[in-house]
Order: C-alpha cells, then sequence, then structure tokens
C-alpha cells in the first residue's frame, strides 16, 4: 500500500508577484521552487496546519485563507495530495 502524504500550501499574492520557496537539495524533489507549506498533522485541519507551517518555515501569521484547489500526485513510490489554499 502506498504512502498518501497530505499537504497544506499556501498561495501568498502581493500585487503581480507569488511569494516561493526553494525545497532543500536533500529533500524529495529537492532544488525545485514550490509555494510554501508542509504535511498536515492528525490533529489539524488544512488551516491549521498551513499556519504552523508558514509560521515555522518563514515566520509569518496567516490572517485569512480559503480553499483554492486540491492536487493529487502519485510519485510511484508515494502519493501526495496538496491542499492549495490562497492566503492573506
Amino acid at each position: 500500500m502506498q504512502k498518501i502524504v497530505h499537504v497544506a500550501v499556501g498561495v501568498i499574492k502581493r500585487e503581480e508577484q507569488y511569494f516561493l520557496t526553494k525545497r532543500l537539495e536533500s529533500a524529495h524533489q529537492g532544488g525545485k521552487w514550490e509555494f510554501p507549506g508542509g504535511k498536515v498533522e492528525i490533529e489539524e485541519n488544512v488551516a491549521q496546519a498551513l499556519h504552523r507551517e508558514l509560521q515555522e518555515e518563514i515566520a509569518i501569521d496567516v490572517l485569512s485563507c480559503f480553499p483554492f484547489i486540491e492536487i493529487s500526485h502519485d510519485y510511484g513510490d508515494k502519493k501526495v495530495l496538496l491542499d492549495v489554499y490562497v492566503v492573506d
């Protein structure tokens, strides 16, 4: 059975610019650009996970967020569910 990783992703836009982060070289898909976020823990909903991850990773507080799109991808060794939210 394949592992499914549930990830909260934040799209942060200011005027016509988007905030991206670069994955660590040692991470899965290392060196690639991504919208910030991280794994949803068992006791969290997506908004809670996004708030925690953005605070930990880039030291910002989420004022509000709303669902944008869900994306599933199968890497072969694992499946990823990306819950993408627009962040204010």
